[in-house]
């Protein structure tokens, strides 16, 4: 399937329910209403599809079938409730990627499924009307064997050509949510990961996840997943990746962390040029000032944001600069397989032309993230000394150092104004936006944009003083 170093996570952050899913039952309302925008938003308003804890009725048959984990009012997945070893593989593919309670959880319900336990959660049905025979007119059900091929997973076993495919599908309400499926075959082996897009912010995403993944490496000691099929289901667009090896690890503990050499070759080192003069700063600066109306929370987070951005373009100094930056290069987007390989994916935040040091800082926030710290003043001057190795490496003079900081801090900022400005609050329509505060609240983007701002600040009037020597 996306977030204090990331992007607002992808996991639930509340059980409101998006406006406007028609035909949704009363009983399925809360995160699975979430999906049924996401996924079959479109089939739903136009009367094709119904979504029930029931059999179908007459007239309609089922094309698709989930187990609801862990309940209606708290989904967090979808599994195929389908015979064994797909279930099972759905469960259990991927375990060196889990930790803690999900890895316990896993284990144990695929341990159930492997000894024919019965599993003891809600069922959703996906149904579709019948369809009258071309020769009979006698209404008739779906014969396929597989996925109903007017529907999302119908419609990529057709662009995959893969036979029948299975889905887990990630229950996703934060501010960045989007239809994310885990593909397995009847078999349980996996087939690919799938992404859709449903509104402007994930089609955004995903046309970028698209672009940087088509530039490789697929190759070598450092890889991207390659792409197995993109292009649009009706007006939104999607994206398939290869499933990754089976013996992928997270990048934890033991496992080490990207190296300098690693980030060379998924970010080359590209030319010299100021701050100000990168397509990452213009694009950050063009986002900033298309935000929409700002509330009194947001107002004086823009005013800190711009400003540090102006003192930015003031910074004649030449920086590396790299092709790309990966945008989201957390412990939770990397893995590494048997033989070392280091493996990158969830390149939605990716952009180009970008100074060289950015996704280091990202890493090691993600890093103190993982430790359970929040942003705050010391932030900048932290992820500094945490990353100082790799911004030497990259060749960054560390008289911009502070400059880098104040870049990436600014970044994150507009990312998490953006998000709130976005999608309101669903659940009080009054308040013009909503902070996931699980990730950022508006008192810690402005305690990193101080920090940011002092670090730079200060940077300057020591290089003023030594010039003045």
């Amino acid at each position: 399937m996306t977030r204090p170093a990331a992007p607002a996570p992808s996991s639930p952050t509340d059980t409101a329910s998006p406006p406007g899913v028609p035909g949704l039952a009363p009983d399925l309302d809360g995160p699975l209403a979430h999906v049924a925008e996401q996924l079959w938003g479109p089939a739903l308003r136009a009367g094709r599809l119904r979504l029930s804890r029931h059999a179908p009725e007459p007239g309609w048959h089922e094309v698709e079938r989930y187990l609801v984990l862990p309940s209606i009012s708290r989904a967090s997945i979808l599994l195929p409730d389908v015979p064994s070893a797909a279930l099972r593989g759905a469960l259990l593919n991927y375990r060196g990627l889990r930790s803690g309670a999900t890895a316990l959880q896993r284990s144990v319900l695929g341990a159930a499924v492997t000894t024919r336990m019965g599993m003891p959660f809600p069922r959703l049905s996906v149904q579709v009307p019948d369809e009258p025979d071309a020769g009979t007119g006698e209404a008739t059900g779906d014969a396929t064997g597989g996925a109903d091929g007017r529907l999302p997973l119908g419609i990529l076993e057709g662009v995959l050509g893969a036979g029948p495919l299975l889905a887990s599908i990630g229950v996703r309400t934060g501010a960045n949510r989007k239809a994310t499926l885990q593909l397995v075959d009847p078999e349980g082996r996996p087939r690919g990961f799938a992404k859709l897009g449903w509104d402007a912010a994930s089609a955004a995403g995903i046309r970028a996840e698209t672009a940087a993944l088509e530039q490789g490496p697929y190759d070598g000691r450092v890889r991207v997943p390659r792409p197995l099929a993109s292009g649009t289901l009706g007006a939104q667009p999607y994206v398939v990746t290869a499933p990754l090896p089976l013996d992928v690890r997270a990048v934890r503990g033991p496992v080490p962390a990207p190296s300098a050499e690693e980030l060379a070759v998924l970010c080359p080192r590209d030319r010299l040029a100021p701050i100000a003069a990168t397509g990452q700063f213009r694009a950050l600066r063009r986002r900033l000032d298309a935000l929409g109306a700002p509330s009194p929370t947001t107002r004086p987070l823009l005013a800190l944001t711009g400003d540090l951005l102006d003192t930015l373009a003031g910074v004649p100094t030449e920086v590396p600069v790299t092709t790309r930056w990966h945008g989201d290069l957390t412990p939770w987007n990397v893995a590494r397989d048997g033989a070392g390989t280091l493996w990158c994916w969830d390149w939605e935040s990716s952009e180009p032309d970008a100074v060289a040091g950015l996704d280091a800082l990202h890493w090691y926030a993600g890093v103190r993230r993982e430790r359970g710290e929040r942003l705050s003043a010391a932030t900048p001057a932290a992820l500094l000394a945490d990353a100082g190795h790799l911004l030497r490496a990259a060749a960054l003079p560390r008289a911009c150092d502070a400059g880098v900081a104040a870049l990436w801090a600014a970044t994150i900022a507009e990312r998490a104004l953006g998000l709130a400005l976005a999608t309101g609050d669903p659940l009080d329509p009054s308040r013009p936006e909503r902070w996931e505060d699980d990730w950022v609240r508006p008192d810690e983007v402005a305690a990193l944009l101080t920090g940011a701002r002092d670090l730079l600040v200060g940077s300057a009037a020591d290089s003023s003083t030594r010039a003045s020597r």
